[in-house]
């Protein structure tokens, strides 16, 4: 069996995939058939940090922003429609496109998360020069503050140099 390919890097699939069905606006179905692929290939690939990253580079080139995303996004939930009311046209709430938004909004803002993390495994078998690798890794990231760690020490030992000072990640 092939090894698997990395997620940041683009196939000529996934190149064909992208042009096919974000840029040309083709449905699953009429992407899959002409590229003699399945619907769960694409929804695969979609999922890839590169398909990602295609997306974004696509909507910069054309001028759209993270703030035009999020003006929109929030005029979404606020969206009105019209409708016929005895002959007169009458501006109301669009729930349907409102609560779509305020789902979305809330997807952003990590409602569908999960609850609880275990990391306990994943900590437990590491060493600190790899934790501390992690952690270095993890603070360049947007969305996370280092803030100074506290100093560790021995209890009843009164030597207050004693112990590792990490960084503490924060996500925002």
């Amino acid at each position: 069996m092939p090894a698997k390919l990395d997620g940041n890097v683009a196939t000529l699939r996934d190149l064909q995939i992208f042009k096919a069905h974000t840029l040309e606006g083709k449905t699953l179905d009429k992407t899959a058939k002409e590229l003699g692929i399945s619907r769960d290939t694409i929804k695969r690939t979609k999922r890839k940090p590169v398909y990602r990253d295609m997306v974004l580079a696509a909507l910069e080139a054309k001028g759209f922003t993270v703030d035009d995303y999020v003006a929109k996004l929030i005029d979404l939930a606020h969206a009105k429609k019209s409708i016929n009311i005895g002959g007169l046209a009458e501006e109301v709430d669009d729930n349907v496109t409102q609560m779509k938004a305020i789902e979305k909004i809330g997807n952003v803002y990590g409602d569908n998360a999960p609850r609880e993390i275990n990391i306990a495994g994943d900590l437990a078998s590491a060493s600190d020069a790899e934790l501390l690798a992690e952690i270095t890794e993890l603070s360049g990231q947007p969305g996370v503050v280092s803030q100074p760690g506290e100093q560790g020490s021995v209890e009843g030992s009164g030597d207050e140099g004693e112990g590792t000072v990490l960084p503490i990640p924060t996500i925002l």
